[in-house]
């Protein structure tokens, strides 16, 4: 019986049967339901909550420490319907400590910080962490852990400017310190860098179409200097500017239209001759920044899985093969409103997603066959399951938490090792089913026995002994295949 989408607590007290309680956890996360541990303290005397946690969602409190730098004045406040109590500020350092309570799945609570702005020495470099977890270098711990093993790190939702194609520079870009990485460019470079090394991890950058060349060559450079030895890096201009939904390919279009590109497909395939246009240039500047280090560079073109004619096109206008290096899609397996009539969720799982993840890597293997044409890697920018219901979340949160999840991700990243065998990135690494359920995790620190995408990606990762590519919502996750060649 599938138990997907429960939300169960199990209570362990101190007795012999709590070793027992360890297997009614295994049964209880193997069909699906989220589970919450709650143990007694003569219970740890059987079983240590080491054991509980890694299978189980952690307890909904618990207690937070933020640090930061600058001077608030002694100001800083903490408030929100997840703060409950125990709310102590140190007096003398940048230090305070708080009660929090999610009721995660049932809903979200939330915390936020107040405090008084020194223009002199403002507040920045804030690390709000749960008490018991060791500082990570200013980055989450749950996050970090979450990333380990992860290949490559594609950065794109971690480069805002990328989807809203917003102008950036590097005298306006987004530093190290600054209060807010939400406009601008988003994420210091600096920062992707740091986290990407931390990790042993090749970062995936997407440079904003709208980014200046001097932008452009001093990410790079800052890129060659400093990500870590014997690492390849990923570029790509943009992110899907085959996607009318997004505002780049609009000005693609424009562009090709202005310059009076081949119309003989219309105006998109004027965005997209613009495209390759566009990618030969960013790829020229990355090029000579990495002159004598071309190896280095991954220099990664993109088009839609479906489309293997606009692949041929974009590969074969005037010398983008000359300045990339792969070419790279998305194979998405999709469930979406269109496909829905009412079937069962077993309908769903036994028979729809495997048929689309056998019409998806079908697509790719003619990606992968005009990548060869010209000599060039396929690999995937994103991939995994796209189911997306506008009207019924409900489902789509069964569909995500259902066990047989992992056996649909197992069938997939075996698949695609055995047909394509390159770079699969997943998208993403965490996130909440709601109308859609991208993440393999629901939140970093997820327990395993809740994730069953996370699962199948952890047992291939421990079958292969190769390493994995990550794109969070800001992070795309991605596989690569042992046997791939450098």
């Amino acid at each position: 019986m599938s138990l997907a989408g429960q939300h169960i607590i199990l209570g362990v007290t101190g007795s012999i049967a709590a070793y027992k309680a360890v297997l009614l956890l295994r049964e209880l996360t193997a069909r699906g339901a989220v589970v919450t541990v709650v143990m007694s303290g003569n219970a740890e005397h059987f079983v240590a909550p080491l054991t509980f946690r890694t299978l189980s969602v952690p307890p909904d409190a618990m207690h937070v420490t933020c640090e930061w730098q600058g001077n608030d004045h002694n100001s800083m406040e903490v408030g929100g319907d997840g703060v409950t109590s125990n709310i102590v500020r140190k007096r003398g350092i940048n230090e305070l400590s708080f009660d929090y309570r999610s009721t995660y799945p049932g809903g979200a609570k939330a915390a936020f910080l107040s405090f008084t702005v020194d223009p002199s020495n403002y507040v920045r470099g804030l690390n709000c962490r749960d008490a018991s977890r060791h500082d990570a270098g200013g980055f989450d711990p749950t996050l970090v852990d979450a990333l380990r093993g992860f290949g490559v790190i594609r950065f794109m939702k971690w480069q805002p400017a990328v989807e809203a194609n917003r102008p950036v520079t590097w005298a306006t870009r987004n530093k190290p310190g600054d209060g807010s990485y939400f406009l601008n460019d988003g994420v210091p470079v600096e920062t992707m860098v740091t986290l990407a090394n931390r990790l042993g991890a090749e970062p995936w950058f997407t440079i904003p179409w709208n980014a200046d060349d001097d932008y452009v060559s001093r990410f790079a450079a800052y890129v060659r200097d400093n990500v870590g030895p014997g690492r390849q890096i990923y570029v790509e201009t943009s992110n899907e500017v085959w996607n009318g939904g997004y505002p780049v390919m609009h000005q693609a279009q424009a562009e090709g239209v202005a310059e009076g590109l081949d119309a003989s497909n219309g105006g998109y395939g004027q965005a997209m001759y613009r495209y390759a246009e566009k990618t030969q240039h960013v790829m020229q500047i990355w090029s000579k920044v990495f002159e004598g280090q071309g190896n280095r560079l991954v220099r990664v073109i993109s088009a839609q899985n479906v489309s293997p004619f606009w692949s041929e096109k974009i590969l074969g206008h005037g010398r983008t093969a000359d300045y990339v290096d792969a070419l790279a899609t998305a194979p998405y397996w999709s469930f979406m409103d269109a496909d829905y009539s009412g079937q069962s969720l077993d309908q769903i799982m036994d028979k729809m997603l495997p048929a689309q993840i056998g019409d998806a890597l079908d697509w790719a293997a003619q990606q992968k066959a005009i990548a060869r044409k010209y000599n060039k890697r396929y690999i995937a920018y994103e991939g995994g399951q796209h189911v997306w219901l506008n009207k019924n979340a409900p489902l789509v949160a069964r569909i995500e938490r259902d066990p047989r999840m992992a056996d649909l991700y197992r069938s997939y990243i075996d698949g695609w090792s055995s047909k394509i065998g390159d770079t699969l990135t997943l998208f993403a690494l965490t996130g909440p089913p709601g109308n859609a359920g991208f993440g393999l995790v629901e939140y970093a620190g997820q327990p395993i026995g809740a994730a069953p995408k996370m699962r199948a990606v952890r047992g291939f990762l421990r079958r292969s002994g190769s390493g994995l590519d990550v794109g969070r919502k800001g992070v795309n996750d991605g596989l690569r295949d042992p046997r791939r060649g450098r």
